[in-house]
């Protein structure tokens, strides 16, 4: 193990939580008539309001429907908008707990109130509330008002939990995101979605 890492800051989805990025695509796309993946990567100012807490979701769905000019419901929207979102694998509760014998864990997410309630409602809120327990801290984009990969976003993480970007490791699937950590000194540690959290960080922390 490594002796220098006190801490690890994962990231949630593809990471934590699996996501199926081509049922959301086609979900979104079907939705907004619109190829949403070219339209997404533009990333419209209002998502990132959105991620950032800045708009409610009343207003991201009314704004998704004056940019698409279509006049989907509620309920479509919620089924399209969290279509990407799957179940954690049994095996990565267990893995967090075995590193939580040895590091302080935490969650950093670029995210929305949507996704987060969804995720909270389908796990159930005693499972949803002992899976939040195994962190020192979360943080979700839209509670805090900053998102990856801004650097303001990862000097806010560490001075909120104190701790020292020297003994502490970030992981996450966007490459964005971890060019951003390494501006502040963190370690990092990119994760491929197609492995399993515990292969990725096997090799560097040698946890069993």
């Amino acid at each position: 193990m490594r002796a220098d890492i006190k801490n690890i800051i994962f990231d949630f989805g593809n990471v934590i939580l699996p996501l199926d990025l081509k049922a959301s695509a086609q979900a979104m796309t079907s939705l907004l008539k619109i190829p949403y993946d070219a339209y997404h990567q533009e990333m419209p100012a209002y998502f990132r309001d959105f991620e950032m807490g800045k708009i409610t979701e009343s207003e991201f769905i009314q704004m998704l429907r004056k940019e698409s000019k279509q006049s989907f419901s509620d309920s479509e929207f919620l089924a399209a908008w969290n279509s990407i979102l799957l179940q954690i694998p049994r095996s990565t509760f267990t893995f967090l707990h075995t590193l939580k014998k040895t590091y302080k864990l935490y969650l950093f997410s670029n995210t929305n109130e949507t996704h987060i309630g969804y995720v909270q409602d389908k796990m159930g809120i005693e499972a949803f509330q002992s899976f939040e327990k195994l962190f020192e801290k979360i943080w979700y984009s839209h509670r805090i008002g900053y998102r990856k990969p801004d650097i303001a976003a990862f000097e806010f993480v560490l001075q909120n939990a104190a701790i020292r970007a020297d003994e502490t490791i970030f992981v996450d699937d966007g490459k964005m995101h971890i060019e951003g950590a390494s501006r502040v000194g963190l370690h990092t540690r990119w994760h491929s979605p197609d492995q399993h959290i515990s292969f990725t960080m096997k090799d560097f922390l040698e946890v069993e």
